[in-house]
């Protein structure tokens, strides 16, 4: 199978856990490859506040990234919902939609996802 985009990192504040999810093509929706430790996960439709970024992704960049959604949202309906799903340090997420041997020009996404 091909490489898929966006590759999705979902991390947790405070803990040194990753999720990293594969958009898995419809085609293969039905049988999806299986290997150890690997599992298939529907998403339902969620709100995220999201931020556009590029370069390579770092954990620290991650999280600067997460602090900047969450500052641009001050003052907002939006950020009391994140607060009210999600706590004063919320879930974020990663996407990457660029191959990891692009050097420039890369596209990422941070989100915080969060329920209304």
């Amino acid at each position: 199978m091909n490489m898929t985009a966006p590759v999705i990192t979902q991390t947790t504040p405070g803990k040194s856990v990753y999720t990293v999810s594969f958009y898995l093509p419809k085609k293969n929706q039905q049988n999806p490859p299986l290997a150890d430790d690997l599992h298939v996960q529907s998403w339902k439709p969620t709100y995220v506040a999201m931020r556009q970024f590029s370069g390579y992704v770092t954990d620290a960049i991650a999280k600067k990234e997460a602090a900047a959604v969450m500052d641009s949202l001050k003052n907002t309906k939006w950020k009391v919902h994140i607060e009210q799903s999600k706590g004063k340090s919320p879930e974020y997420l990663v996407a990457g939609y660029s191959p990891p041997f692009q050097t420039t020009d890369r596209v990422n996404e941070i989100m915080v996802p969060f329920t209304m």
